[in-house]
């Protein structure tokens, strides 16, 4: 190994074999190379110089190991790091994650379309956005530090070693005239440097790449030859940024807007975070009202005024006296009829929300309202009961988001009857205002769809199909995808598994040519995916794919985000019928604890964990543990779902197993058959879950002797279970073996073996032969074979 001078392509530097230079930089190279152990492709970046004073050693890679948590998509990890002893001292060194791709220039010199430039930059600012959540600040985000795969998914490389070194109490890393970072990316208070690193200079850094990408020429074109701060600091303060619809006419409106306000002058004028950035972006992308206005009057005199600073104070009373008056012309002037409006709206708009917000708030107010632990649930209710008397005199741009936003609320906690009519004003409103096959119409349109399936689940099929067939004709993946996902769920609740199968393969790879790889409907649209593996019951196809989205969840929106729970409770239940119970359990417990803090115990997903819970206890044996969460379970499903509600019969069904473990014959009797007549009343679609009941009715019966009852009621599960789920589903697998030990109870030890030995050919292809299923199935054979 030698120095930096001696370094060439075959040479080793530590456990590393040098490949191929990437780049030089004042601060080091970068090559990539190949690491014996483990043995991969990595890129090595190798500090120029040494760190010869111990204490910002130390520092040094303290900030090291902070990086190195830094796992997202769009950020090239950090795998390790160390030093290598040369003849001048310890050469330290930084093995990345290397990224096949091309730079963000190279990418964008084919200039592609504005939307394909937004979905990239979403993605970027949710990458950064993560890192801020860290405690992370990059400081030198620009374009040659983000690579593109082939898939268009942007990565973000060397990620936060100037913040770390900042965040080390050095120097301002500057000498002479130069600065850490690169110019025309970085904010005007990152250059000033009389504050300490912000999350929003990444943002601005961030909006220069956008303008960038989007006009094709960078904010302020100066930069890219100012020698020093001072010079740069003096183009900033000669002129603000030409606005972006000047330069490119497609991108004037709402987009313009977004990108303006990311790279104000001003810190508290940006957006407070990447992830208002990439939020405000993807509303663009769905035909939605953003966020960022257009800076007002005022706003731009104080502009003027401090660009002038150094004026007289009469010279500036006076400029500004002028400067007023020319604004105001310019603004008069601009002001048309449409402009006027739309900021009118705008205004009226953000203050009708305000204060309809605030009213609604003050009613969890003890002192005014319902009290100070009012649940989400709870107060979307209040809110949605005092909507119509608040909202009946506003403008329809103005009542639109309002309907819109409520409604999604209620639709996702679990009130589609209450979701559906400010849905469909919304729906309504929208058509008015944008048209009927806007894509702003079309994605309330599914929404309400969606609601509607509670009760009219038929029509509400048929509706989603024609708004998923009519965004595919006009070229919208992500309301393609987001319709498929609806009827996914609705196909899945009506019985049509393999339906819904299909609608939900083909919304995945959808979603995954078409959307970047975060995105929250590409992340559902995985979540539909391993729900209807399971229902299939490939058990080990569903768990990586669950976890895989338990984990994207987690770390976008937090451990205890409804969809986040929402995925673990999916993945617990995958776990448990693979046979892992004790995670299984872990994850119910878990999940359960963060649903009654966040939603209450009457909602339905509390339910639904609570259902789950129950019956790994049941099954485990754990009746004195299991009993009182049934009690709860039977009770809050009767006044969520009423009596015969699908869920409350489920519940009904886990009860009566229990009774019968606890020997109460008759009353686990009595109950299943309350429940199987229920669900013939009902009639309707062949849904898995409802043939558990008769399948333990029929296990029941042969236990108390009851054989010819037990044998007609077990035959009919297995033919029906056949029939709506397919020969080789492992629920097919689990009836056959119940009806092999009710005709072996029978004295019918010819026909049991058949069953059995069926089964058991199901079971060991599905489950395994180790599954707990399986293990009881081949019991149960051997034991026929004993008293043959």
């Amino acid at each position: 190994m030698g120095d930096g001078d001696s370094l060439h392509a075959g040479s080793r530097f530590g456990p590393f074999e040098l490949l191929q230079l990437l780049g030089e930089g004042s601060h080091g190279m970068v090559w990539l190379a190949r690491q014996s152990h483990p043995r991969r492709k990595v890129a090595l970046k190798i500090l120029k110089g040494t760190l010869a004073d111990p204490q910002l050693e130390s520092r040094f890679f303290r900030e090291v190991e902070l990086l190195a948590m830094l796992e997202h998509p769009g950020i090239a990890r950090l795998y390790e790091s160390g030093s290598v002893a040369t003849a001048t001292g310890n050469v330290h060194w930084l093995a990345m994650e290397y990224v096949e791709g091309r730079t963000l220039q190279d990418w964008a010199s084919s200039r592609p379309a504005p939307r394909h430039c937004v979905a990239l930059l979403v993605q970027l600012c949710q990458a950064v956005h993560f890192a801020h959540t860290r405690g992370v600040v990059h400081r030198d985000i620009k374009p040659s530090n983000i690579l593109v795969d082939a898939d268009n998914h942007p990565h973000i490389i060397d990620f936060g070693i100037a913040a770390a070194l900042d965040r080390s109490d050095l120097t301002r890393m500057t000498v002479a005239g130069s600065v850490l970072g690169t110019l025309p990316y970085m904010s005007p208070q990152q250059l000033d440097g009389s504050q300490p690193s912000d999350p929003r200079w990444d943002v601005y850094a961030l909006g220069a790449i956008a303008y960038e990408l989007l006009g094709g020429q960078l904010p302020h074109p100066g930069l890219t030859t100012a020698v020093s701060l001072l010079a740069a600091m003096k183009i900033l303060d000669a002129a603000p940024p030409v606005p972006l619809g000047r330069i490119s006419r497609e991108n004037r409106g709402d987009l313009e807007t977004v990108v303006m306000k990311a790279i104000a002058r001003e810190q508290d004028d940006r957006y407070g975070s990447a992830a208002e950035f990439a939020n405000d972006l993807q509303r663009w992308q769905q035909g939605l009202p953003v966020s960022a206005s257009p800076p007002g009057t005022f706003h731009l005199l104080r502009l003027f005024v401090r660009r002038h600073r150094a004026l007289a104070w009469s010279g500036a009373a006076i400029a500004a006296t002028l400067m007023l008056a020319t604004v105001v012309s310019v603004h008069m002037a601009m002001a048309e009829a449409d402009a006027r409006r739309t900021a009118e709206l705008r205004l009226a708009e953000r203050d009708s929300v305000n204060s309809f917000l605030t009213d609604m708030l003050l009613s969890a107010d003890p002192e005014l309202g319902a009290g100070s632990d009012i649940r989400v649930r709870e107060w979307l209710v209040g809110t949605n009961a005092g909507y119509q008397s608040r909202v009946a005199t506003l403008p329809a741009e103005v009542r639109l988001p309002l309907a819109k936003t409520l409604g999604a609320a209620l639709l996702h906690m679990g009130e589609p009857d209450r979701a559906q009519p400010r849905l469909n004003e919304a729906r309504q409103l929208a058509a008015r205002l944008y048209g009927p096959e806007s894509p702003a119409t079309l994605a309330i349109a599914i929404d309400a769809a969606q609601a509607a399936g509670a009760s009219q689940s038929r029509a509400a099929i048929t509706t989603l199909r024609a708004l998923q067939a009519q965004a595919g004709k006009q070229g919208n993946a992500q309301q393609e995808v987001d319709a498929g996902i609806s009827l996914t769920s609705l196909l899945e609740a009506n019985g049509d598994v393999e339906a819904a199968f299909k609608v939900a393969t083909s919304t995945l790879a959808r979603a995954r040519a078409s959307l970047p790889e975060n995105a929250p409907s590409r992340v559902s649209a995985m979540h539909n995916q391993a729900s209807m593996l399971k229902l299939r019951g490939d058990f080990a196809e569903a768990a990586p794919l669950a976890r895989e989205v338990y984990r994207k969840r987690l770390a976008m929106l937090g451990p205890n985000h409804p969809l986040t729970l929402y995925s673990h409770n999916q993945l617990g239940s995958i776990l448990e019928r693979l046979g892992d119970t004790a995670q299984a359990e872990a994850i119910y417990r878990e999940t359960l604890a963060a649903r009654r803090a966040a939603l209450g115990n009457e909602s339905p997903s509390t339910l639904a964990t609570l259902n789950n819970l129950s019956g790994l206890l049941i099954q485990r044996g754990a009746l004195q543990d299991a009993m009182p969460l049934l009690d709860e379970l039977i009770q809050g499903t009767r006044e969520r779902f009423g009596p015969n509600g699908a869920q409350t019969l489920m519940a009904m069904n886990q009860r009566a197993y229990a009774l019968e473990d606890l020997g109460q014959l008759d009353a686990a009797e009595a109950q299943l058959r309350e429940i199987v007549a229920i669900q013939q009343a009902q009639g309707g679609p062949m849904h898995p879950e409802r043939l558990a009941p008769r399948s333990n009715l029929a296990m029941l019966l042969s236990k108390r002797g009851k054989h010819t009852d037990a044998i007609a009621t077990m035959r009919a599960v297995v033919a029906d279970a056949g029939t709506a789920l397919g020969e080789q589903h492992p629920y097919v697998g689990i009836f056959r073996s119940n009806y092999g030990e009710i005709l072996a109870n029978a004295g019918q030890p010819a026909a049991a073996r058949v069953e059995l030995q069926k089964a058991q050919a199901i079971l060991e292809a599905k489950l395994g032969p180790d599954h707990a299923r399986t293990r009881k199935n081949a019991a149960r054979l051997a034991a026929l074979g004993a008293h043959a």
